[in-house]
């Protein structure tokens, strides 16, 4: 088997887009792969996935969530395919392996007492002059490594292609404050005075300040990709949030590597990046991206 095979383009016979063949393949989870997080949400994945891994194609998934909610998610992938899922999770503060009893941790980003001191004084100095003014905002700090501020409590885990919505609610709930673009704003200002080294991240109902992000997993899976023989040239890296959301980038545009081929699912309402093509479909079209990376590959990877 060569080592400097590159992504190729191949038909998507279910809308007619050439899609990109590969030897490995990088995905978000949440509005990506899957449509919402209950039990068996992840069930259109178990064959494309054992496909993709018996062709020697190498899967990556990088998620700003925790690694147990995509080992459940995934708990049927047979047990000689689960290995060679790897999930680079909790917005890059870690990444595990999955196996039949879960998965192995192989890295994991420790906080120090500094770093958690200013994510501290961060979040406590934007949500004060909310509640201030009369607004509900819960923090959220179970999380690795990271605060969230709950810009909308009252809207559990709203659904990724209903974007502009929660966009719009948000904008229209903190006018006062210049909607979500003068939130986020303001937090990139309190990070650059206290922390500049913190990353600042929002999926429109949430305010995420933490210690990593995507990028943390991207550094992680290119040195991974280089042990296995290859390089940007060999991946394609699928997400639903390249395109700005109130002023900042969106999270998966962290995962944009340069010579990769980058498709976006995601409804996109400000529109994606150069080198960014949007595609949408959510994961059925994750589903047919899956289907396409293996096509014309009949081989094997012994290395796995």
């Amino acid at each position: 088997m060569s080592g400097t095979l590159n992504a190729h383009a191949t038909p998507n016979d279910a809308n007619g887009t050439t899609i990109a063949a590969a030897r490995f393949i990088v995905f978000d989870w949440d509005g990506t792969a899957v449509a919402h997080r209950g039990p068996d949400a992840a069930r259109h994945l178990i064959d494309p996935l054992e496909r993709v891994v018996e062709h020697g194609v190498r899967p990556y998934i990088v998620t700003g969530t925790k690694h147990d909610w995509i080992a459940t998610q995934l708990r049927g992938l047979p047990p000689d395919v689960s290995p060679h899922v790897i999930v680079c999770c909790n917005r890059g503060s870690e990444v595990y392996r999955l196996n039949s009893d879960g998965a192995v941790v192989l890295h994991r980003h420790t906080i120090t007492d500094q770093e958690r001191q200013a994510l501290t004084a961060i979040a406590a100095s934007l949500i004060r002059p909310l509640t201030e003014a009369g607004h509900h905002v819960p923090l959220i700090t179970d999380r690795l490594n990271r605060i969230k501020i709950d810009l909308l409590p009252d809207w559990t885990d709203p659904p990724k292609p209903q974007i502009e919505t929660v966009v719009n609610l948000a904008d229209l709930r903190y006018r006062d404050f210049n909607g979500l673009e003068g939130l986020l704003h303001t937090t990139l200002q309190l990070v650059a005075d206290v922390a500049p080294d913190l990353r600042v991240t929002s999926d429109a109902k949430h305010i995420e300040i933490g210690i990593t992000d995507k990028s943390h997993s991207m550094a992680w899976i290119l040195a991974d990709v280089s042990r296995h023989g290859g390089t940007a040239a060999d991946m394609v890296i699928v997400g639903d949030e390249f395109g700005p959301l109130g002023g900042i980038e969106g999270s998966d545009a962290k995962t944009a590597i340069p010579g990769a081929v980058i498709y976006s699912v995601g409804r996109e309402p400000n529109g994606v990046p150069a080198g960014v093509t949007h595609l949408g479909g959510g994961p059925t079209q994750l589903v047919s991206i899956l289907t396409s990376a293996i096509a014309d590959r009949p081989w094997h990877d012994p290395d796995g």
